[in-house]
């Protein structure tokens, strides 16, 4: 049970490198479920059936390789042989140890052209090899061996040191105070890094066609969401994006093809029952401007960008308008692409602004029964 307990935690940490990357297998999380349970006192003394446990263990772990080397070539390129500078290191400098390949993308994102170079440490040594992470002309080389010999190579290292996965050792106070932990590593005395993610949820509503509201389908919102995902992705480097299309929407298929033809990471989903949840762990919200959505949107405090559905009551309008007037939301009012890209972008430019407008809500119980009258 205790070789189960130990493969289980390596499959784990694949799994959640796997998991940044939006690859995900629901079949290998079930299992992890029924693999703890075994492991518990008092559940299963049959020596037969642990060790075949065991040995499940280290079949699901091989999947997990797989479905993560897949993602890894899929989003980094396929790796190849490269020569990499070694313990050569030169002005304003970051080191990166770990093997969080997601974690280093992001930092020679958001890096490039900052003046600082980046060098990699122990079993970050193979991301060189990646051509979307070796394209990147700050990305310097390695610096020190193995990973048992980290604290003379952090104390000795001029700059920032950045540290994603295992492999780490309590810190002297040399160093502690330039390292910085991410994802679910931790070190006492030491900063970690947070809200990393931009999440972006779009919402259609239901997604159908109310012919009797004289209400057209939102398809329109959704394409023009992923004909600017790329610019979006520019403006915000940690952007991913969530399309909740609604049990209704005709256009799933279509949607699917072109998010496909573009090679886009955005997940669709077509209906979400705790969209709600969603809302409370989103950045920033896309939506219809219906009357459910905007009342969830008021609750989650997200700045969002509203697009009123034309309907013979005009309601969703007088919803957008108001929330626009609050300062919470921006408004896409038409179908054109360019107005859709210049209200997106001042959302992901404001956000900071447009949370703290919220405030002049005060959501207190008989304040908020009147926004819900006012939005109604």
């Amino acid at each position: 049970q205790d070789t189960i307990i130990y493969g289980l935690k390596g499959l784990s940490a694949y799994a959640h490198h796997a998991k940044e990357l939006d690859y995900e297998d629901p079949a290998v999380n079930a299992f992890v479920h029924e693999a703890l349970f075994y492991t518990l006192t008092n559940t299963n003394f049959n020596l037969e059936q642990n060790l075949l446990m065991a040995l499940k263990v280290g079949e699901k772990t091989l999947k997990v390789l797989d479905m993560l080397d897949r993602a890894h070539m899929e989003i980094l390129g396929i790796p190849s042989p490269v020569e990499v500078k070694q313990n050569e290191v030169k002005g304003k400098a970051i080191l990166v140890t770990g093997h969080d390949y997601f974690a280093l993308k992001m930092l020679l994102e958001q890096s490039e052209g900052k003046g600082v170079n980046i060098y990699t440490h122990s079993e970050m040594l193979p991301a060189h090899s990646y051509p979307e992470l070796n394209k990147f002309k700050h990305l310097k080389g390695n610096v020190g061996g193995a990973w048992h010999d980290q604290r003379q190579v952090f104390e000795e290292f001029p700059g920032a040191i950045l540290v994603t996965t295992n492999c780490i050792m309590p810190t002297t106070q040399d160093y502690s105070k330039r390292m910085y932990t991410y994802g679910p590593v931790g070190l006492d005395g030491v900063e970690k890094i947070k809200n990393n993610d931009f999440l972006i949820t779009v919402s259609l509503g239901g997604g159908g066609e109310i012919v009797n509201a004289n209400c057209k389908s939102p398809f329109w919102v959704a394409k023009r969401t992923v004909e600017i995902f790329e610019e979006i992705k520019k403006e915000e480097t940690k952007a991913r994006m969530i399309i909740c299309v609604g049990p209704s929407f005709k256009y799933l298929d279509k949607l699917k093809k072109e998010v496909k033809r573009r090679k886009l990471k955005i997940k669709l989903i077509s209906f979400e029952k705790n969209l709600p949840e969603l809302f409370t762990l989103s950045s920033l919200i896309i939506s219809t401007a219906g009357y459910n959505v905007c009342n969830e949107i008021v609750q989650a405090r997200v700045p969002s960008v509203l697009v009123p559905l034309d309907r013979d009551s005009k309601e969703q309008y007088e919803r957008a308008k108001f929330l626009k007037n609050v300062g919470v939301a921006r408004v896409v009012d038409k179908d054109s692409k360019n107005i859709f890209k210049k209200e997106v972008k001042s959302a992901l430019k404001n956000t900071k602004k447009m949370k703290k407008s919220f405030l002049k809500l005060n959501l207190g119980k008989i304040k908020r029964n009147k926004v819900v009258k006012e939005l109604l």
